[in-house]
């Protein structure tokens, strides 16, 4: 990247006051900064496109999760927010927002899900604009 004489003063001056130069900031010419603002991960998320599939990806084995599991680290992990408890004290999921990622996979324990991808077509679609 090239700079300006008038670039390389204000960066200069600002590092002689002790301030720090500005990386990416407008030239003192007017011309507008080209650099977009970076997406909050709720917009980015919101992007995506869920085609569902009739029958779960993800199962759930209720009674391994009652006698095993102890710290139901499902509840947390999920990036999707997707395990939460029934009003019997169960953990459900609700796969239909699934990223597909498999933190649940990795965190729950052994054989208390049944995880595979969504069919064919079926899934989440990311979307990046």
């Amino acid at each position: 990247m090239s700079e300006t004489p008038d670039e390389t003063a204000t960066a200069g001056a600002a590092a002689e006051a002790g301030a720090a130069p500005t990386i990416g900031t407008a030239p003192a010419s007017g011309a507008a900064a080209t650099t977009p603002a970076p997406m909050k991960i709720d917009a980015k998320l919101g992007l995506d496109v869920f085609k569902l599939d009739k029958e779960p990806h993800i199962v759930i084995d209720h009674e391994i999760c009652r006698t095993v599991c102890a710290k139901k680290v499902c509840l947390t992990v999920c990036p999707a927010d997707l395990y939460e408890l029934d009003d019997s004290g169960d953990v459900i999921v609700n796969w239909e927002g699934c990223l597909e990622c498999g933190t649940c996979l990795i965190c729950c324990e052994p054989q208390a899900l049944s995880w595979k991808y969504p069919r064919g077509e079926y899934g989440v679609q990311y979307r990046t604009s």
